[in-house]
């Protein structure tokens, strides 16, 4: 199946590598011309890690990391 996705965000493109897995023929459509990086931090749970796990794509993602211990919210 040809499956177009829009956005090469996080989402888009974990679907993408998941959806050529399945042996699906995938597009990727993305309006930024360049790749830079926004300089926020992205949380992925536990339960997240997980199934990236099953499709042998946590590791990169524990390598390129750093596991979070403690965090402050603050609402002022």
């Amino acid at each position: 199946m040809k499956i177009g996705i829009v956005g090469a965000g996080i989402g888009g493109l974990t679907a993408a590598i998941m959806l050529r897995a399945q042996g699906h023929d995938i597009s990727i459509y993305e309006k930024q011309d360049t790749i830079s990086e926004v300089g926020a931090g992205i949380g992925i749970g536990d339960n997240v890690i997980q199934m990236l796990g099953e499709h042998d794509l946590a590791k990169g993602i524990k390598n390129a990391g750093q596991v979070l211990t403690a965090m402050r919210i603050f609402d002022e």
